[in-house]
């Protein structure tokens, strides 16, 4: 895992502790297995419809989410492909690599403080949409 990947899930993880993430999942676990014995699960139309519409706006968002980085650094290569073709004898790996990663930190920089509410906010869909399934498996019984 790259570097930058890794300090996201860090973040990510330490965000869902601090939101007291693990105590929800726990409960959840333990409501699944209330609401759905061991042996007796089956899955109705309805609640694969939402599991389906949930994954699909966590995807939304996480792309959301990296669309800032990836274009910056699509901008910043592109950059690179035109000074190597104006200037061939500069030494791209020695400037590329170092500008490409100047801006990567400075988008990270910019960037990080509007993670946390997406993070708190993706999180908190997910338990609605957990909780969600639940109540609709506990209704059709």
């Amino acid at each position: 895992m790259a570097v930058l990947g890794q300090f996201f899930s860090i973040m990510t993880m330490l965000l869902f502790l601090a939101m007291n993430g693990h105590l929800a999942y726990i409960q959840l676990v333990g409501e699944s297995f209330r609401v759905w014995p061991a042996g007796s699960a089956w899955v109705s139309p309805e609640s694969l419809q939402l599991a389906t519409g949930a994954l699909g706006t966590m995807l939304r968002h996480a792309v959301g989410i990296a669309i800032p980085a990836a274009m910056a650094l699509m901008v910043v290569q592109l950059a690179m492909g035109v000074i190597s073709r104006s200037s061939p004898t500069l030494n791209l790996f020695a400037v590329g690599f170092p500008v490409t990663l100047l801006v990567g930190l400075i988008v990270l920089e910019r960037t990080l403080p509007a993670l946390r509410p997406q993070v708190e906010m993706l999180l908190n869909n997910a338990f609605a949409t957990m909780n969600t399934l639940l109540e609709t498996g506990h209704g059709s019984r």
